[in-house]
């Protein structure tokens, strides 16, 4: 058994504990221990989401799946060599925004200061040194403001008159009361609506339509509709291609002398398809061919003795293609399928359909990736995901709700 990690005097986990917890860094029985206090405790699932955790997990993760703040401040150099690690990870690539933010507000002021000796423009040193000089500026602004002030106003009355010549109301004379004082009330905050495990996220909808855990904005906003109206893009295109999938795939069809496996009737995301199919009774080999929607032959395989082969070029993404398997038994070709049986079809998803996916997956979101192969039409791999979201979240009406939609379509 592992040591029971420690926690904060009032019984929730640390910071810190909290972005090991995001980071999958905790043993076994502390991530399960986490997990149950975190779905029973708004408080805790409220920080998880906050945008200051992103810097917790940095500093917990740094020396394996991050970029230190050292690394991060050499970078916001303008001269600075990009980095491909920030290029595709979202937590270190807003980090370095705050901080090229926060070094522009700053180098807004000519803010001299001496830099000793081997310390580096990106350090952290030499933005304290810029935050200092920084607020001299707003210091001696708030010193002009009081000054013109208590000049404008005499040790016994009001403001004086810019002009003498005007008589002044004396204040003993007026009988008018004072004007009631008008209390302001903050307004209410907004409150949670919808509130989802995802993964190892929190994600919540407020009142105000307000997303948390989720990151970019477009991504929030597909979130949102997807969970309080249960809209969402489905790609039906696929239904087409099944066709009567169960011939190609039955026995006993002179159509179809051999069951083709797979891809069938399907979209696929893979530009190199691994091939399967039933092997025939006394057959010495097989050969593939692949042909386009304008019956090009694209591909073939040659003479193989296995059942199953990939084809070694990357077919085109967006398009839909056919295949066909041919048997050879001595001097005899046999051909599955033949007409009438439909043709063996499958569609490879486009390059923007690709990219979504890729960048959902790197999000570990199953409610992410979900709603990315919905849109992309590859409704089993959708269906899937929604089966985990609504695993983890049993009395989730929205949950529930995306995995019937997804169902009804298929």
């Amino acid at each position: 058994m592992g040591k029971r990690q420690e926690t904060r005097g009032n019984g929730h986990p640390t910071a810190r504990q909290l972005a090991a917890y995001v980071t999958g860094e905790l043993s076994a029985e502390e991530l399960l221990e986490t997990g149950d206090h975190i779905a029973s405790c708004p408080d805790c699932a409220d920080s998880l989401a906050a945008p200051g955790m992103r810097y917790a997990v940095l500093e917990v993760s740094a020396s394996d799946d991050h970029l230190s703040f050292e690394d991060l401040s050499t970078l916001a150099d303008k001269d600075a060599e990009p980095s491909d690690h920030v290029s595709y990870c979202d937590l270190c690539r807003k980090a370095l925004d705050d901080i090229i933010t926060l070094r522009e507000d700053l180098e807004a002021y000519d803010a001299p200061a001496e830099v000793p000796e081997g310390v580096e423009s990106g350090s952290r040193w030499r933005i304290l040194q810029m935050l200092k000089w920084s607020l001299i500026p707003s210091f001696c602004v708030l010193v002009a403001a009081a000054i013109l002030i208590w000049t404008s106003y005499d040790r016994n009355g009001p403001p004086l008159a810019a002009d003498s010549n005007i008589p002044q109301a004396s204040p003993a004379a007026s009988t008018a009361p004072p004007p009631p004082a008008v209390e302001k009330l903050d307004p209410a905050p907004a409150q949670i609506t919808i509130r989802l495990m995802d993964g190892n996220r929190v994600v919540t909808v407020d009142s105000e339509g307000n997303v948390s855990g989720i990151d970019p904005p477009e991504l929030a906003r597909k979130a949102r509709m997807a969970l309080e109206r249960g809209e969402f893009k489905i790609d039906t295109a696929g239904k087409e291609l099944a066709g009567d999938t169960g011939v190609l795939m039955g026995r006993d069809n002179p159509a179809v002398p051999f069951r083709l496996q797979s891809p069938v009737g399907t979209v696929i995301e893979a530009r190199r398809p691994r091939f399967h199919w039933e092997p025939e009774e006394g057959a010495e080999s097989y050969r593939v061919v692949i042909i386009d929607e304008d019956f090009n032959r694209v591909a073939t395989s040659g003479e193989i003795e296995k059942n199953n082969w990939t084809v070694p070029g990357s077919l085109d993404r967006g398009k839909t293609y056919t295949w066909q398997v041919i048997a050879t038994k001595g001097e005899e070709e046999i051909r599955s399928p033949v007409r009438p049986a439909p043709d063996a079809r499958f569609r490879i998803i486009s390059a923007a359909a690709s990219r979504s996916i890729a960048e959902a997956r790197r999000s570990r979101s199953s409610l992410l990736l979900g709603l990315a192969y919905a849109e992309a039409g590859m409704l089993r791999e959708a269906e899937r995901e929604f089966i985990k979201l609504t695993r983890k979240n049993p009395n989730s009406r929205q949950a529930a709700e995306l995995l019937r939609k997804i169902r009804s379509v298929r």
